[in-house]
């Protein structure tokens, strides 16, 4: 048997001593956020080759780094085949890395080329490249970021490290994964005793701590409502909200919508009823038209629940009139301003979508909402 030890005396040692030191220490794979992670990129204007950023490596225990975006060139394409070429960081023989296109096999069902993983040369996949038949640039949709992937992967020490398993998004160590893909950690048995760092004695005692909710008496059959505003208000169960039509603005949308077309299309978008509205509403519902030119005609309407509705309003002006109608509506419908125009081609503009009413509730008070 021989023993073997190293930086204890003042020698020197070759790279490919060092190089074995640092294996055994650093795990092999590219480094997470170190200038731009080796990223593989389409050129600009697109071309038979790509950019891989700046960024490093390890591997076998030599280091990497790229400080300048490298262009890497992809062999012309089949006239009738595909292929798939792999972007890697190539380790060689003389423990240098240097980053190379791996060329895949034409084929009309092509698989990924082989990487080399041996003692004198090892390769980490960076990108996938889909070279489909008659392909004359390389575009985003062409590649495939692998350095996730089991043949690549991000640096870490060797002892003791999590990856991320490329097909579930989990983290893992030693074959175990982390389940991470809801953003939680899943599958932890509950505590089968007080001797678990105490935390089923601390549940249970928890758990009795929770105070008895109060009894309900003097708010039976009592509902509580709370409007967009975090104002509360307690009012008769099957009560609420009653709407009656006035001056008082409760919602507008008054940005401008265009149409040239000839037929009623959807202007402004629909507004649901609230579920707090007791009863048959009445609101006063107003909206504004204008046209380009004196020759187009802008043509609006109310819709319930996708359905016309209200009158039929008609501007023959290029200047803007508004129109105003009180209609009943109950909760759960949904109102909008539908147009079309008719006339040259030019548009007609919709706007100003207004409601407006008065809210009385038994609970007192008045709802903004």
């Amino acid at each position: 048997m021989t023993e073997s030890s190293g930086y204890n005396d003042p020698g020197s040692y070759d790279a490919a001593t060092v190089a074995a030191a640092n294996a055994r220490i650093m795990r092999r794979g590219y480094q997470q956020g170190y200038l731009n992670s080796l990223a593989v990129t389409q050129n600009t204007p697109t071309a038979m080759n790509v950019l891989v950023d700046t960024g490093g490596c390890w591997i076998e225990g030599t280091w990497y780094k790229n400080d300048a975006v490298k262009t890497m060139t992809i062999a012309a394409a089949h006239a009738t085949l595909h292929r798939y070429d792999l972007i890697v960081a190539r380790r060689t023989a003389t423990t240098s890395i240097v980053l190379a296109v791996l060329k895949g096999t034409d084929s009309s069902s092509p698989v990924d080329p082989t990487l080399t993983k041996t003692l004198s040369v090892y390769e980490l996949v960076l990108a996938r490249v889909y070279v489909a038949a008659t392909t004359t640039a390389i575009t985003t949709a062409m590649i495939t970021d692998k350095r996730l992937s089991t043949d690549c992967g991000p640096v870490a020490a060797e002892m003791g490290y999590f990856t991320l398993d490329a097909a579930t998004g989990n983290l893992q160590s030693g074959g175990k994964q982390i389940v991470m893909g809801t953003a939680r950690i899943t599958g932890v048995g509950d505590p089968s005793g007080d001797q678990d760092a105490d935390t089923k004695a601390a549940r249970n005692a928890a758990i009795a701590a929770v105070p008895t909710p109060p009894s309900p008496t003097g708010n039976a059959n009592k509902t509580i409502i709370i409007n967009p505003t975090g104002t509360a208000y307690v009012v008769d169960s099957g009560s609420g909200f009653k709407a009656s039509a006035s001056d008082i603005l409760r919602r507008s949308d008054d940005t401008a919508a265009s149409t040239q077309s000839p037929t009623y299309v959807i202007m402004k978008a629909a507004y649901t009823v609230p579920s707090f509205i007791v009863g048959a509403a009445v609101f006063r519902i107003k909206f504004t038209i204008s046209n380009d030119y004196n020759d187009v005609n802008g043509t609006g309407r109310i819709y319930k629940n996708g359905v016309g509705f209200g009158t039929e309003r008609l501007n023959i002006f290029q200047e803007a009139a508004e129109y105003s109608e009180d209609l009943s509506f109950v909760a759960g419908d949904t109102i909008a301003i539908w147009g079309k125009k008719t006339g040259i081609s030019y548009n007609a503009y919709f706007y100003n979508f207004r409601i407006y009413c008065d809210l009385l509730t038994v609970g007192g008070g008045s709802l903004v909402w």
